[in-house]
């Protein structure tokens, strides 16, 4: 079903790793408070608060996803919020998720890559 929410995830991902965090969490927030909290806002959002270095706040939302039999790119984002928070046991945990799960560099969107890419070599 289409809604607003629909509307706003894309946006708020563009914006958000294009350098307007804040711009893009009031979009994606909004989303979610129409919404609720459905795994592929909640994962906007956590890509969101990851571009504006909030690492703590990526991490409930992708715990929260976890449930759901969540793809390698939420795996991908957690990691990365560990990394963020200096927690490098974490971050390999869950990448090793990602790595089980086969998610590919070619598979993210175009403005994620280069983060991957940072991921694999830390």
């Amino acid at each position: 079903m289409w809604s607003k929410g629909t509307a706003r995830r894309p946006l708020a991902f563009v914006l958000g790793l294009t350098g307007k965090p804040a711009q893009a969490l009031k979009l994606i927030q909004a989303a979610v408070d129409e919404g609720g909290p459905h795994p592929a806002l909640l994962d906007t959002r956590a890509v969101v608060y990851l571009a504006g270095r909030q690492a703590d706040l990526p991490i409930n939302d992708q715990q929260q996803m976890m449930a759901q039999a969540p793809p390698g790119s939420r795996y991908f984002h957690l990691a990365q919020a560990h990394l963020l928070l200096k927690d490098r046991r974490a971050a390999r945990a869950a990448y090793r998720r990602v790595a089980a799960l086969g998610l590919q560099e070619d598979s993210l969107h175009a403005l994620e890559r280069a983060a991957f890419r940072k991921l694999i070599a830390q």
